[in-house]
């Protein structure tokens, strides 16, 4: 339903760095160096190294798996 249009540019996210995982009871924020942020307030997906797809509702659980992610580039 609220999926990312087709030819949506992401490239800015290139190189871009996860400093920052803040989780509230409904939403997700993710701040990224050099100034991004992402709010997440749905389902999100999270793909490992190993390209396994684990996706969470709960924004609580997804913080969870997000603080893994901390400092990846």
């Amino acid at each position: 339903m609220y999926r990312l249009p087709p030819g949506l540019d992401l490239s800015f996210f290139v190189g871009c760095e996860i400093l920052q995982v803040c989780v509230g009871a409904n939403e997700l924020i993710l701040n990224l160096h050099p100034a991004v942020s992402i709010t997440v307030t749905s389902r999100i997906g999270f793909t490992s190294k190993l390209e396994a797809l684990d996706t969470y509702e709960s924004m609580p659980a997804a913080g969870g798996a997000a603080i893994a992610f901390l400092h990846d580039v």
